[in-house]
């Protein structure tokens, strides 16, 4: 609860009630019966953008540009929250055009915008923010262009998309003079990014869970979902936990009633490295590992028997 909430007071709140809604509303008891399993209580969802739309009967409401106000927003607004969706965290300078934009969005509640090293940094307040901004900020289908794409053929071509320069560069979460490898999170707001950009971020929900860090124990999480093509994906790092993020999609698991009511028809797990790996996983036929070169600049695409079924190189000037 507390890393989708970021430990926004709203957004807890929110989430609790949240869960005691679908403990109550699935056992038809008054108290409602906990504990509640991460499974039971994704499959009590229809769609998994009703999570969001719930939180609306909550105080949580007051911190979201809610969708009659998102249609009026002036372009230079809708622009700062577009930036910030692809990047995260934006610096702000005083002297920058957005100064003025990031001061009435910190106003309004609706990001959190602190003073950090002498620059204004804006964020968006918690997962659950960023998420309702994902779904709600660019309404508008995926374009057609995307119509005949295969899920496979989808990711590839984001892959090649992706930064050189912010993948060779991750941010240190350490003081050690040893090389840093990308952080998982990095991962998830790189293919973010490059799918931002590629479709105009339309179609492309984020979850809740997107970019909180997971845990030992920890089950993975979908980290996108394309309604328009019935598409999930999960990002994950190094092998991490490769098992568990697979399960997730299988009967009793999180995801499996989603596919089983046609929510999703394909789905990915898209395991990003930079070291080649030799361990099979035979029959896991969404899996997907990613292996580039030291320089981030060209990569090979690994099925689950580790067989090279795509190689590309990352487009210059990106």
């Amino acid at each position: 609860m507390y890393q989708i909430s970021g430990g926004h007071a709203g957004a807890l709140d929110a989430i609790a009630g949240l869960i005691m809604h679908v403990s109550k509303s699935r056992e038809n008891q008054n108290p409602p019966i906990l504990p509640l399993s991460l499974a039971q209580f994704y499959n009590y969802f229809a769609a998994p953008s009703d999570i969001l739309k719930l939180l609306l009967n909550s105080g949580f409401r007051r911190s979201l540009p809610l969708d009659n106000v998102l249609r009026r927003l002036e372009p230079r607004v809708v622009n700062f929250f577009r930036d910030l969706l692809k990047a995260n965290k934006i610096i702000v300078e005083v002297e920058d055009a957005i100064y003025t934009v990031a001061m009435e969005v910190r106003m309004r509640g609706w990001a959190a915008v602190e003073v950090l090293d002498g620059h204004l940094v804006a964020q968006f307040a918690s997962p659950l923010h960023r998420a309702w901004m994902s779904l709600y900020l660019d309404p508008q289908p995926l374009h057609p262009k995307f119509a005949a794409m295969s899920l496979l053929d989808f990711v590839q071509l984001v892959i090649c998309h992706f930064s050189s320069p912010i993948l060779a560069n991750p941010e240190r979460h350490s003081t050690s003079s040893q090389p840093v490898s990308v952080p998982e999170g990095q991962w998830q707001n790189e293919f973010y990014r490059a799918a931002y950009a590629l479709t105009d971020g339309c179609g492309i929900w984020l979850s809740p869970e997107f970019g909180t860090d997971p845990r030992p124990g920890q089950p993975g999480r979908i980290d996108f979902y394309i309604s328009d093509k019935k598409w999930g994906i999960e990002i994950l790092r190094d092998g991490d936990r490769v098992t568990e993020h697979l399960e997730r999609f299988q009967n009793p698991r999180a995801y499996h009633q989603w596919i089983v009511n046609g929510l999703i028809e394909h789905y990915i797990v898209l395991d990003f490295r930079v070291k080649r790996v030799q361990k099979k996983y035979p029959g896991a036929t969404n899996l997907y590992r990613i292996i580039f070169d030291g320089g981030y600049t060209s990569f090979e695409m690994l099925d689950c028997n580790s067989t090279v079924v795509h190689t590309g190189a990352l487009l210059a000037g990106t």
